[in-house]
């Protein structure tokens, strides 16, 4: 609809003089019935009196009623512009945080399916280590029971060479009774030569039995030998399993303290997935967090947008105000030139995200006065 743009002033100008060609005409109409009355002049200079009073307080009130109004015309109209300066810095902004939020909100939810594998990742490594753990506890006993089957093993090779020792003294006995067999064997056969013809057969058994008792004593020799080389060979055997004994005691120590430091890995690998569930949990309720905060900065983009588009409203009804009291300044210049338009990065953003972002237009423009600024309070002008 097409708006007038006369000037209040103007029109009210228009209708005083109207007022005044009315009382001319009431004038002229006395004047007509009786000119030569005392009455008809007397209604004549009232009137004209009259005319000019009302003519020049009306010209006065209208003066300063149209000051008035260009001054209030001319504050609403630069508070409408700060207005709308403002309101487009908050909504870029606004524009400006929901961007980065989304950004934020994303990067978050990467670091959450990082932490989702890691935590997965950490939770494998200590089964792995558990089994580990398992596998050198059983490792453990293993060497454990090798290390008694060694000391028995060197317990009976003790014996045997405790067995060995009395063997070989037996055997010296042995040579000491072929020697003494041997030296009796020598007398008999000394004797049957006195004896002469009558010790014949006497000195043939002397001479088998002193055969017999260098055999004897030949084989007690080779016996001793060969026992004596197994009794060494015992002793090394023996001190050979010392040697394996202390190695296999330093195995079994060393696996314990494997099978402990397996356990503190254990035990650490348990509090490190405990400790990255709870960081996956809290990047979680970040991210939610931040998807929150991102619906916050979306809605006020949204306010923002729409204060923007309330304060151009705004300046359009001053300028119309403007208009109807006095006209243009001449260094006004036109409310409407400053249109801030909305961010495209964060407009593609917020459509990308409609899963995310609830619908606030609703509450926005309920919350938002769309009425004109009512001017009733006009008595602090006179």
């Amino acid at each position: 609809m097409h708006q007038s743009k006369i000037p209040f002033s103007t029109k009210l100008s228009v209708c005083i003089a109207a007022d005044l060609l009315i009382i001319v005409w009431t004038a002229w109409l006395a004047l007509s019935v009786g000119p030569g009355s005392s009455s008809s002049s007397w209604l004549v200079w009232l009137l004209a009196i009259g005319g000019c009073g009302i003519a020049g307080v009306s010209f006065y009130i209208i003066h300063t009623v149209a000051r008035s109004f260009r001054q209030i015309a001319a504050g609403l109209l630069d508070g409408s512009k700060q207005m709308a300066a403002a309101s487009g810095q908050v909504a870029s902004g606004s524009h400006s945080l929901a961007q980065g939020t989304s950004e934020q909100a994303a990067t978050l939810e990467e670091t959450s399916s990082s932490a989702t594998e890691i935590t997965s990742i950490t939770r494998k490594n200590t089964e792995n280590t558990r089994a580990v753990a398992g596998l050198m506890g059983e490792a453990t006993q293993a060497v454990t029971h090798a290390n008694r089957n060694l000391e028995e093993m060197v317990r009976s090779m003790q014996d045997i060479t405790g067995s060995s020792e009395k063997i070989s003294k037996i055997i010296r006995v042995i040579d000491e009774i072929a020697f003494q067999t041997n030296i009796l064997a020598l007398n008999a056969a000394v004797e049957a030569a006195r004896a002469g013809e009558a010790g014949m057969g006497f000195a043939v058994v002397a001479d088998e039995v002193r055969n017999l008792a260098q055999r004897s004593a030949q084989a007690a020799k080779d016996t001793a030998t060969l026992i004596e080389e197994s009794i060494a060979k015992s002793n090394e055997g023996s001190r050979k399993l010392d040697q394996v004994a202390k190695s296999i005691n330093q195995i079994t120590g060393s696996t314990m303290q494997v099978k402990t430091l397996v356990d503190e890995i254990d035990a650490g690998s348990q509090e490190q997935s405990r400790g990255i569930e709870q960081i996956a949990t809290a990047v979680g309720e970040m991210e939610k967090m931040t998807q929150q905060g991102a619906a916050g900065a979306e809605q006020s983009a949204s306010a923002s947008e729409e204060l923007a588009s309330q304060a151009r409203s705004f300046c359009s009804l001053v300028d119309n105000l403007r208009d109807l009291v006095g006209g243009h300044d001449s260094h006004a210049g036109s409310p409407m030139a400053w249109k801030p338009a909305p961010s495209a990065t964060v407009t593609a953003a917020r459509d990308s995200r409609p899963d995310r972002i609830p619908a606030y237009s609703g509450a926005i423009h309920s919350g938002i006065n769309r009425e004109a600024l009512p001017l009733d309070r006009d008595d602090d002008l006179f």
